[in-house]
């Protein structure tokens, strides 16, 4: 029994980890990805509970969309309400879409959203999903937002669906990391700038300096409005070697 535990609770500490990858991978897709600007749900018109044909009618949906009007994408699927019928979201540039504008067809009028400020947004169906219903809203506000909003339906999760928390097209841009060696003494209390994109700044400095309130500062600001407060090199790294940070990142 309390193996069995021991393996249960292995196997939840998994998907948890898991699920935070994924989140982790798509906040950095999107980032990455500032082409990606409409949000799209698509759902089949019949048998909506059935996952293989969903997934079948939109792999070649989106295969052909990729291949002949370069269309970007990150998707996610999502369980209906009821817990059965599926859908699925996806982010995507909007100019590899046929968009034409929802109706409602018992008033002839055009459809809108209106968002949480009390702004008006166009509501847009893709014409070429022949396979059941669609809309579609041209993304607005800053990247941070966007990305919250979609890495929130895999948080939602509870297991991956047909595998996977999410899937993404191969044409997309994909997240640059780059790593520096520095002699720890040779930066001590020089601010050391990364690369325009990362819109980050560290300083260094030692525990003597900080007891002696020196390079105690606030507020490097970026392009972006990001800055760190007091953000300190607390352990004397070896040479060669990058120590670990103990701060804030605010925005």
């Amino acid at each position: 029994h309390i193996k069995q535990k021991r393996k249960n609770e292995q196997k939840e500490e998994n998907v948890k980890r898991s699920r935070r990858r994924a989140i982790e991978s798509v906040y950095e897709y999107i980032r990455n990805n500032t082409d990606l600007d409409c949000f799209v749900t698509l759902t089949l018109a019949q048998e909506r509970q059935d996952v293989d044909k969903l997934a079948a009618h939109l792999k070649e949906y989106l295969g052909k969309a990729v291949q002949r009007s370069g269309l970007k994408y990150v998707a996610v699927y999502e369980y209906h309400h009821d817990g059965k019928a599926l859908h699925v979201h996806l982010l995507c540039n909007k100019s590899a879409l046929q968009l034409r504008r929802a109706i409602n067809y018992s008033t002839g009028k055009k459809l809108s959203h209106q968002d949480k400020h009390g702004h008006w947004h166009a509501i847009y169906n893709v014409s070429n999903w022949r396979y059941g219903y669609s809309t579609a809203i041209k993304c607005y506000g800053n990247r941070i937002a966007i990305a919250k909003y979609v890495t929130k339906y895999v948080t939602k999760s509870e297991k991956k669906i047909r595998g996977r928390w999410y899937m993404h097209s191969h044409n997309i841009a994909r997240p640059a990391h780059q790593y520096y060696q520095v002699c720890y003494n040779d930066v001590i209390g020089r601010a050391v700038t990364a690369p325009p994109e990362a819109h980050l700044t560290i300083k260094y400095t030692t525990p003597e300096q900080i007891a002696l309130h020196i390079d105690t500062e606030r507020d490097l600001h970026c392009d972006q409005k990001y800055h760190l407060s007091y953000f300190y090199f607390l352990d004397r790294a070896p040479e060669g070697q990058l120590s670990s940070a103990a701060g804030d990142l605010d925005r």
